[in-house]
């Protein structure tokens, strides 16, 4: 004869297990598991406003045909440091242009301080301020040189500092 307890037990052991299936399906199936719920479609976004657009073209003109202009680069890609603090405070932040050579090595780093660079709030102002002096005190440690360019800027700005760093001045002195 079937003790009642046992059979009281291993029913309810059974229960449990299918009530724990199907929270999981349900969970699954809801999006909670293994992501969102939230089934809002992506749609292509504007990679660049228009000032950076304009900016981009003015480099791929401007740059030597063996190099190459990158936009929204993570400083953590070109950046290295042993302490994990100190790589962490860069890693997620981006550049907005990057040059590099025929050997993939970075040559200058472009950062374009338009009119929303700033935001609207003083905290937003303050966390722009303490990212740019981060970026300014990586790059200079490292030895790669920095161009920021205002909202108002002259393209010669653009145009001189690309042609110094790659040596087009000199070839168009007849130094080269």
């Amino acid at each position: 004869m079937l003790e009642v307890t046992h059979f009281t037990s291993t029913l309810g052991g059974a229960a449990i297990v299918v009530i724990a299936i199907s929270g999981l399906v349900l969970m699954v199936r809801n999006g909670r598991l293994f992501g969102t719920r939230d089934r809002t479609p992506f749609k292509i976004g504007k990679f660049l406003n228009k000032p950076e657009r304009e900016i981009f073209s003015l480099l791929v003109e401007t740059v030597p045909a063996d190099h190459h202009v990158m936009c929204q680069v993570s400083y953590g890609a070109i950046l290295q440091n042993r302490s994990r603090e100190r790589y962490m405070s860069i890693n997620s932040k981006r550049a907005d242009f990057m040059i590099f050579d025929k050997n993939a090595e970075v040559v200058a780093v472009f950062e374009y301080q338009g009119t929303g660079h700033f935001g609207r709030s003083h905290e937003s102002k303050q966390r722009a301020i303490k990212g740019d002096e981060i970026k300014r005190a990586s790059l200079k440690e490292a030895g790669i040189p920095l161009l920021e360019i205002p909202a108002k800027y002259h393209p010669s700005v653009i145009h001189e500092f690309v042609a110094d760093l790659t040596g087009q001045n000199e070839k168009a002195q007849g130094i080269g």
